[in-house]
């Protein structure tokens, strides 16, 4: 029995030391400092964070940093465009972080701030503006985004229990310490996560492999969405791809069939982003809400949802509308079919108009006003 006990210490020290090794590791494509929180990394530059959930998730510590903070939470076309420097650029004495991700609703972007929240805490009163990037994708309702689980952020928030829903929001469940060592060791699993990813893009996205890419093709599907997504993949410069008329058709097919058909919003999301704002007030944050511009080809597209959109975002503008802390930036001028390259993203050649946008409204508003 003796031997047993021994044997049975042995293994699991074994298993500590590799496991260390693993975190140790992940310094090499994960790095342990960040310049500024940015969600986008973990889609381009540092894809072993494997998502943007698991970016926040375990790099929210940074929020602990003092700094004046402008906090940008929204969607992909949101993250993409809106770059921290860019909008930095337009700033003085402020840090901008971006928390971004892939078709993201209010809902979700609520439990972001949670997570956010959960850091800032009210160990002191540096000065925060929230943007919130909208557009009437972002209103879908939860159960149709992500039927029967919890949204991503919610998912991975809750892994290894670091984090308890209670009446509706998220709350941290361990003292500070220990969720730092839990979200060090999920360090190894994000990045070990990303390798079939990475193995099947080698082997199913690659000019040189020409059987196994077209295995790929038939997997992935060959509708012309399907063909322009590759387009996008494979572009050397985004600002080069048009969307022709064909492409727009065929893309805002797509988007309609998932979408369900052209029909009107339902409160439900909007409401969300009425609690939000309302969440973010009682932490005495400012906030701005940025009505983003899509394609005209598709907001004209989808008749039905965009004026149950432009409807909600008045009723949600008109609650907060006595509150000279809540702000509103349109960029819907800014629709042109060239200054997109799909259905929803703006091309890189947008970012410094976007980003320079965002600066300029808020040094005119909230950031005066917060001096």
């Amino acid at each position: 029995m003796t031997h047993f006990w021994k044997w049975l210490a042995g293994a699991l020290l074994a298993s500590a030391v590799i496991y260390a090794g693993f975190i140790a590791l992940s310094a090499a494509v994960m790095p342990w400092s960040q310049a500024r929180f940015d969600t986008d990394v973990a889609s381009t530059s540092q894809p072993f964070w494997t998502s943007e959930t698991r970016y926040l998730v375990i790099n929210k510590a940074m929020f602990r940093r003092p700094a004046n903070r402008v906090i940008i939470l929204g969607a992909s076309n949101t993250r993409e465009a809106f770059r921290p420097a860019l909008v930095e650029a337009g700033l003085s004495g402020w840090e901008v972080s971006v928390a971004g991700f892939g078709s993201a609703n209010m809902s979700e972007l609520s439990d972001a701030a949670d997570l956010i929240y959960g850091e800032l805490g009210s160990q002191r009163r540096d000065k925060r503006i929230f943007v919130i990037g909208t557009h009437y994708l972002a209103f879908i309702p939860s159960n149709q985004i992500w039927p029967g689980v919890p949204n991503p952020v919610a998912v991975d928030a809750q892994r290894a229990g670091l984090f308890t829903r209670e009446r509706g929001a998220l709350v941290p469940a361990y003292p500070v310490a220990v969720e730092r060592a839990i979200e060090a060791a999920l360090r190894p699993q994000a990045m070990l996560a990303h390798v079939p990813r990475l193995l099947g893009q080698t082997l199913f996205d690659n000019p040189a492999f020409p059987q196994l890419q077209t295995l790929g093709d038939k997997y992935r599907g060959n509708s012309p969405a399907a063909q322009w997504g590759k387009n996008i993949e494979s572009a050397r410069d985004l600002n080069q791809l048009t969307v022709t008329p064909a492409v727009a058709k065929f893309l805002l097919a797509e988007r309609v069939r998932g979408f369900g058909g052209d029909h009107a919003l339902e409160a439900d999301q909007f409401m969300a982003l009425d609690r939000l704002i309302t969440k973010i007030r009682a932490h005495g944050d400012a906030v701005i809400v940025v009505d983003l511009a899509i394609p005209r080809w598709h907001s004209e597209g989808v008749p039905l949802a965009t004026a149950s959109y432009r409807a909600g975002i008045g009723w949600v503008r008109a609650r907060h509308a006595a509150d000279s802390s809540v702000d509103y930036l349109s960029l819907h001028d800014l629709d042109d079919s060239d200054n997109f390259f799909d259905s929803t993203h703006t091309k890189p050649r947008m970012w410094k108009v976007w980003s320079d946008r965002l600066a300029y409204r808020l040094n005119a508003g909230l950031v005066a006003k917060s001096r």
